[in-house]
């Protein structure tokens, strides 16, 4: 399938790690460490004379020995004294231009006295800060991405820092020293680019390149490797020395001092990987003459990605994209590395990933399906392209693969483990614990060198291994009749199933209820007399009664997922007809949103009508309204709200919209615009409980109460109290455990004993490893939860996902 040229001479440097390499990081979970990066240490040299200025004490220098020989500060912060915050300056000139990553280690001899920390840089008429914590006694490394530094005022730039700034808030009153050591800058080998520059040429696109390069990031980070995002204004002057390779995951408008950037980059040695739009300038570095633009649906022509079977170098034999186009690769130089496939599974000659001395080109991006092998890709990718990069590579996926819940090591994470562990459960985790030891201890004894591809192979068993273990320690809490719901975003079901297969896979795995998405304000997937009927239909049949029929027969309920007033997938002559009629949600300012306007009667018997027809024409057990809200607090202002609110209250607004925004009225509007949305529920259950009685009537709802009924008008405890609706699920997306129980104890307590709430999480949104999600499941229901919802139903859910769930269920 591969040319040989480019890929021998690509795997001839360094394509073997060494099995002492190997063995070291299997067999000694407590010292394993990635290969350390450059860094470049703020406190060193001639920057230990330089004084650092406070007006809460005295002033403090740079001290060396701090610790384990690294110099830092000890600093004594009187914040028993003090109301609000200890801080200390220090002016000095750096140059952290190719810095991606701050990091420091710090104590505090009583920690509860400082809330949080900040650390800023002071670049010409402004600053960049970051935020961090201190959480608990003892030394702790704290790490701050540069791209989560916020910029202040005007700084000049990363490369002209003048002055650093270190506080420390105030917590409980009383005093405390901080110390600090070794505050460096790192610039990883590894760095993602955002095309930051689209936000004033493609204002549109930059939630896309955000979603893509964060997802990008998170799926480096989930195999060990550390990442840096850097923006167009950070390459300006070119890419940091320090990197090896640059990621660009989706660039569509790139300005000319980043194409330049880059193109110097690749003729110094650097390596690039580049997804779906090039500059034509880079074709020719990565080996093409340009790209061809193919469209298709999704499911079709562009479904996977199938690449050479050979196991050695550490790729996946097919990767899942359904995507919907692509760029099509013309060669010149470079060679193929995987072909597209269809959603039938036929490989096509036309080239998905090529490969050359200087890089890859992946021919679109890359969705957020098949998470976990597009982690294998990515790292396997990145070993190819830049061979100098694999024992680093090799560190890192070994050190990750031990490791659970962001814990230091492989010591740690067993640690936790057994203490996860009661009663009959640890006989079974012991056992899993065991099989890890014996399987690490069994690497001791390889003697030849070993491929990449194997050592990836490795580190999934190993990761695999130790997430076995902690399943196996968390107990079933949930009991038989628990209230198990899936999301399913596409109203065709999971790519390359049928619904009687994801179906019957969800029973299979104790899951009880679906929510499909079959409706939206402006199209139906089904026959309907009401909206729009999507072109799906002419060809696919009746969506809704196919999945309903699935779920009849695997004995899942079904409830009918109602889009509510949002038009982004309806046809663009209905939007117009919806524009010229005037029914369309206007921001302040008179800007359009592509909503209908709540309070336009029209659109309420719109939707009704909608909501109405699937109850009375397929038997389903309910109907799920989401996004029954407003988009923000900065709609609806249109001319219809104004006459309506006046006509409502009695009031008279002089001056639209600024008496209802800062207003007298403001208290006012805010308690209509909720109404709007209330009452909408309200009729909505009488109209489907008149059609039917045992139909039932839920929510998709924003977490946090009372702040969504102020903003968004969706007063939803109101809802689940008054009986408005049989039982709300809020969409809780967090990553953390603990604050998914603590939203959900907080809201359980919101809407009272009497009614049902299902707290969602979302391993999809969130690109959450099984094991956070197995977590997050397991404290929702400590918290005192009768059951969850997941988002989404797509392949990573019922391969990854629900089978972890099943995996720590029962005893064995």
């Amino acid at each position: 399938m591969i040319l040989p040229s480019i890929w021998r001479r690509l795997r001839r440097r360094r394509t073997r790690v060494a099995a002492a390499v190997l063995a070291s990081l299997l067999c000694a979970p407590g010292s394993v460490s990635a290969v350390p990066l450059k860094t470049l240490d703020i406190f060193a040299g001639a920057h230990t004379r330089i004084p650092w200025r406070s007006d809460q004490g005295p002033q403090a220098r740079a001290q060396m020995n701090v610790k384990d020989g690294a110099p830092g500060l000890r600093l004594i912060c009187p914040l028993k004294s003090e109301e609000e915050r200890c801080f200390w300056e220090a002016d000095m000139r750096l140059d952290l231009s190719g810095t991606t990553e701050i990091v420091l280690s710090i104590r505090a001899t009583q920690p509860a006295a400082i809330s949080r920390c900040s650390l800023h840089f002071r670049s010409g008429e402004g600053w960049y800060g970051g935020w961090f914590e201190i959480n608990g006694p003892g030394w702790q490394t704290v790490r701050i991405a540069r791209h989560d530094f916020a910029a202040e005022g005007s700084p000049t730039g990363w490369g002209m820092i003048e002055g650093v700034r270190l506080s420390f808030w105030r917590g409980e009153a009383r005093d405390t020293i901080v110390t600090l050591a070794g505050l460096q800058g790192n610039c990883d080998s590894l760095l993602v680019l955002r095309n930051s520059d689209a936000a004033a040429t493609l204002p549109k696109e930059m939630a896309t390149i955000n979603r893509t390069v964060d997802r990008v990031s998170r799926w480096f980070e989930a195999a060990g490797v550390s990442v840096g995002n850097l923006n167009d204004d950070d390459v300006k002057d070119g890419v940091p020395a320090g990197c090896q390779l640059l990621v660009l995951p989706y660039n569509p408008q790139p300005p000319e001092t980043t194409i330049k950037s880059v193109v110097a980059f690749a003729a110094r040695g650097g390596r690039i990987i580049a997804a779906y739009h090039m500059p034509s300038e880079l074709a020719p570095v990565l080996g093409l003459k340009g790209t061809r633009w193919m469209a298709t649906g999704p499911s079709e022509a562009f479904a996977s990605i199938r690449f050479c079977e050979d196991p050695t170098d550490g790729f996946p034999f097919v990767m899942h994209q359904d995507s919907w186009n692509a760029n099509i690769p013309l060669l010149d130089g470079a060679e193929v590395l995987g072909y597209w496939q269809d959603g039938a599974g036929v490989t096509s000659a036309l080239p998905a990933v090529t490969i050359s001395t200087n890089g890859a080109f992946i021919g679109h991006v890359l969705t957020n399906m098949d998470r976990e092998q597009k982690t294998q890709f990515l790292v396997a990718l990145a070993a190819t392209v830049q061979p100098d990069m694999k024992a680093e590579l090799a560190a890192a996926m070994m050190a990750r693969s031990q490791r659970l819940f962001g814990l230091a090591d492989g010591v740690a994470t067993r640690a936790f483990i057994r203490a996860e562990a009661i009663g009959a459960l640890r006989p079974r985790t012991e056992a899993r614990l065991a099989a890890l030891d014996r399987y690490c201890e069994a690497s001791v004894g390889i003697t030849n060198a070993v491929s990449f591809g194997e050592l990836q192979r490795r580190a999934d068993e190993t990761r695999k291994l130790t997430q076995a273990a902690y399943f196996g320690a968390v107990p079933n809490r949930g009991v038989t009749n628990e209230f198990r719901g899936v999301w399913c975003h596409s109203p065709e079901g999971v790519d390359g199933l049928s619904w009687d297969d994801a179906v019957r896979d969800l029973k299979r795995f104790g899951f009880n209820t679906l929510f499909a998405n079959m409706v939206w304000a402006g199209v139906a997937y089904y026959p309907s007399s009401s909206v729009p009927v999507s072109p799906l239909v002419r060809t696919r049949g009746d969506l809704l009664k196919q999945c309903l029929s699935a779920c009849r027969k695997h004995g899942v309920d079904l409830h009918v997922w109602k889009v509510c007033w949002n038009l982004t997938r309806a046809a663009p002559a209905f939007v117009k007809a919806m524009r010229r009629a005037g029914r369309l949600q206007q921001n302040a300012d008179g800007t359009e949103q592509l909503w209908l306007c709540p309070s336009d009667p029209r659109n309420r018997d719109l939707e009704l009508s909608a909501v109405v027809e699937v109850a009375r024409n397929y038997d389903v057990a309910g109907i799920h309204l989401d996004y029954i809200r407003y988009p923000s607090a900065d709609s609806c202002y249109c001319e219809g709200c104004r006459k309506r609110f006046g006509d409502g209250t009695a009031l008279v607004v002089t001056n639209w919209p600024a008496d209802v925004i800062t207003g007298d009225h403001a208290s006012a509007y805010k308690a209509w615009r909720s109404e709007q949305i209330t009452s909408f529920v309200v009729q909505t259950a009488a109209a489907i409980k008149n059609v039917r009685q045992d139909i039932e009537l839920s929510a998709a709802v924003f977490p946090s109460w009372p702040s969504c009924r102020e903003t968004l008008g969706q007063d939803w405890v109101s809802w689940a109290k008054s009986g408005a609706v049989d039982f709300v699920c809020p969409m809780s997306y967090v990553t953390d455990a603990a604050e998914a129980a603590s939203l959900t104890t907080a809201q359980l307590a919101a809407v009272g004993a009497g009614a049902r709430l299902y707290p969602s999480l979302g391993p999809s949104t969130k690109g959450l490893p099984p094991e956070q999600v197995v977590r997050q499941v397991d404290w929702v229901r400590k918290a005192g939860a009768k059951g969850f919802v997941l988002f989404e139903l797509d392949r990573d859910l019922l391969d990854v996902h629900l089978p972890a769930l099943r995996a720590g269920a029962t005893a064995e």
